[in-house]
């Protein structure tokens, strides 16, 4: 994708991912047109309380902090903006419809946004919204730590190259890399029914599958998270990141009280999220985020809805793309974003 044009194709998918911001429920204007969207962009100079906001997320548990948040637009808010969110399992999608126009802030992960900001520009990191959901877990008595994994086979299924590479990096923190087999198994259920078949297995498993997999084992614990271990073995401000909040950097500059207005209400909800998990667990389905309930209030902040902004997160964030650079330069399209992707810091 070029910095001045899309493709056929990522002009259809934004046109595809429009529609559905449009047509999703939750807006703060239920009598507001259908074409408004469209017809009115988003960054045409406007009073503040008549700012629509188009809001992209990834079907899955990195938009969980989104959930009270999005009850809230749904029952009719106080905010300025005019929420509309699209939550959307065609996460490809998503930096199509940022660059089209049809969605002013977004959810990805680091390397999609790293790339993105890469290839076209144009957009900028407001927020880190959650830590890695990813676990160890096992029935091997023998495992009590990452670093008990050496001459160990540990099955992997996570969400893709990223999270991966990020794994792996924490076992070569523990000058481990070379002497733990990983195993990648794609479909996590199949991952979660082997460690209850296969005594003594052990294996890198995202939430809410971990909890799926200690809840139908009674042997099967929760050995480390791993977003925890990286905060404890990197040294360099570092943390294992799953999930940002982008925005076009053409919205941020002609909205910033609404900009700021969205950080704030965000940081509320995610904060809710990890507090308050009875309360926004049925919330999440409700928003469209998980098609069922985590299985118990537990498992939510496991999730670490978080809402990290500024110096903090500059230093989170740039120092896992740089991980990941270091590991496949491709995975963010061959460059560490500079100081001006990060918003506020």
């Amino acid at each position: 994708m070029s910095k001045s044009s899309m493709s056929a194709y990522d002009k259809i998918v934004s046109v595809v991912l429009a529609a559905v911001l449009i047509a999703f429920p939750l807006t703060a204007c239920e009598n507001q047109k259908a074409s408004e969207v469209v017809d009115q962009p988003a960054q045409e100079q406007v009073a503040p309380n008549a700012v629509t906001v188009n809001v992209a997320a990834p079907h899955g548990t990195g938009s969980v902090g989104l959930a009270s948040l999005m009850s809230k637009v749904a029952e009719g808010s106080d905010l300025k903006g005019n929420y509309h969110f699209a939550i959307t399992t065609a996460v490809e999608q998503i930096p199509s419809a940022l660059e089209g126009g049809f969605a002013d802030i977004a959810i990805l992960t680091p390397s999609a946004a790293a790339s993105y900001y890469n290839q076209t520009g144009g957009i900028t990191v407001l927020a880190i919204n959650s830590m890695s959901p990813m676990a160890l877990v096992t029935s091997d008595d023998s495992i009590s730590s990452l670093a008990d994994l050496r001459g160990k086979t540990v099955f992997f299924s996570g969400a893709g190259a990223e999270t991966l590479q990020a794994s792996q990096h924490l076992l070569k923190l523990l000058q481990l890399d070379n002497s733990v087999e990983i195993e990648i198994i794609n479909d996590p259920a199949v991952a979660v029914a082997r460690l209850s078949k296969e005594k003594g297995s052990t294996a890198f498993l995202a939430q809410p599958y971990a909890s799926m997999a200690i809840k139908g084992e009674s042997k099967i614990r929760r050995v480390v998270d791993l977003a925890d271990a990286w905060g404890t073995l990197a040294n360099d401000g570092s943390q294992m990141v799953s999930t940002i909040v982008v925005a076009r950097n053409e919205f941020v500059a002609q909205h910033p009280k609404i900009t700021a207005e969205f950080l704030a209400a965000l940081a509320e909800s995610s904060q809710l999220a990890a507090d308050d998990p009875i309360v926004v667990n049925p919330l999440v389905v409700d928003a469209g985020i998980l098609e069922t309930e985590l299985l118990d209030e537990r498992v939510l902040p496991l999730c670490h809805p978080v809402c990290i902004q500024g110096p903090e997160m500059k230093a989170a964030l740039s120092g896992y793309l740089q991980t990941l650079y270091d590991s496949d330069p491709y995975m963010i399209d061959g460059e560490v974003p500079g100081d001006d992707f990060y918003y506020g810091a």
